[in-house]
């Protein structure tokens, strides 16, 4: 992964990312209210309960989530970062465990699956696969506690036999 290679750094939902050769990416601190980066005809709205911050835009008098959203648990730590439109997940999004480590990183369109979809366990991937229009599609890798991968091909959301 290119990851390891060099220094990563990301912006997903307005919270900026780091992650330095050879570590875990960890959760980014958030503070229920902190601004977020807010699109053109969108306002900042927090969620019941204070678990939940993103940007909504009016539609039919009724608030959208349209932009950067950062979902969080109880206790406020990060649980999502990602991206609505129209009120539908898209793009990247990360999902963290309630102690800060990534636990996947999905891509989106329309929400469904749309790209890669990578799980990770103690920092190293355990699965990474590909989706099109919600449907696997291609190459799926799921590697076990040593690092083996079991390799599977996927057309249309079903396994091709070799």
């Amino acid at each position: 992964m290119i990851r390891k290679l060099m220094t990563f750094s990301m912006v997903v939902a307005g919270v900026a990312l780091a992650q330095a050769p050879g570590t875990t990416v960890r959760a980014p601190e958030y503070k229920q209210g902190a601004p977020l980066a807010c699109p053109t005809g969108t306002r900042q709205m927090n969620g019941a309960g204070g678990t939940l911050a993103g940007c909504a835009k009016l539609v039919d008098g009724k608030p959208v989530f349209h932009g950067p959203v950062v979902r969080l648990y109880d206790d406020g730590k990060v649980e999502a970062v990602g991206q609505l439109q129209d009120g539908l997940r898209s793009g990247k999004w990360q999902m963290f465990t309630k102690d800060g480590a990534l636990a996947s990183e999905i891509e989106f369109l329309a929400d469904s699956y749309n790209g890669h979809r990578i799980e990770y366990s103690n920092g190293k991937v355990v699965l990474d696969e590909l989706y099109v229009a919600g449907k696997r599609e291609g190459v799926q890798k799921k590697f076990n506690a040593q690092g083996v991968a079991t390799v599977t091909e996927y057309r249309g959301d079903h396994p091709v036999n070799r």
